[in-house]
C-alpha cells in the first residue's frame, strides 16, 4: 500500500508537466504569426484586384521575411526557407503583371509554408 501512495505524487506531477508543456505549445502554435498576417492582407488586395496596394504589400512581406529569415533558418529547414524566399520574388512579379491566379497559388504555397513555423 506505501507504494502506491508514494507513487501517486509523481505520477500527477507528471500529468502535470505534460499538460502545461502541452498548453504552452498550444498558445505559441496559435500565436499570430506575423508572416501569415502579412501574407493574407497581400490576399485580401489581390482578391479585390487592388494591384498597386498588392504590390506594395508584398514588398513589406518581402522585408518582413528577411528580418525574420534568421528566425527561421534557425528553428526550420533551410529548403523552405530559401524556397520561400523565391516564392515571395516570384509573388512579387506576379502582383506587378496583375495576375491573380498566379499570385494565388504563390500566396498559398507561401502561406503553407509559413503555416509550419511559429514566428514572433
Amino acid at each position: 500500500m506505501k507504494k502506491v501512495k508514494s507513487k501517486m505524487p509523481k505520477v500527477i506531477l507528471l500529468v502535470l508537466f505534460i499538460l502545461v508543456i502541452s498548453l504552452v505549445h498550444t498558445v505559441f502554435k496559435n500565436a499570430d504569426n506575423p508572416l501569415s498576417m502579412q501574407v493574407e492582407r497581400v490576399r485580401m488586395h489581390v482578391q479585390s484586384e487592388n494591384w498597386q496596394e498588392a504590390n506594395l504589400e508584398a514588398d513589406v512581406l518581402m522585408d518582413l521575411f528577411n528580418r525574420k529569415r534568421w528566425m527561421l533558418e534557425l528553428f526550420g529547414p533551410f529548403e523552405h526557407v530559401s524556397d520561400a524566399s523565391q516564392d515571395i520574388s516570384v509573388l512579387i512579379q506576379v502582383t506587378e503583371l496583375e495576375e491573380k491566379n498566379e499570385a494565388m497559388k504563390y500566396l498559398a504555397r507561401i502561406g503553407a509554408r509559413f503555416e509550419e513555423f511559429v514566428i514572433f
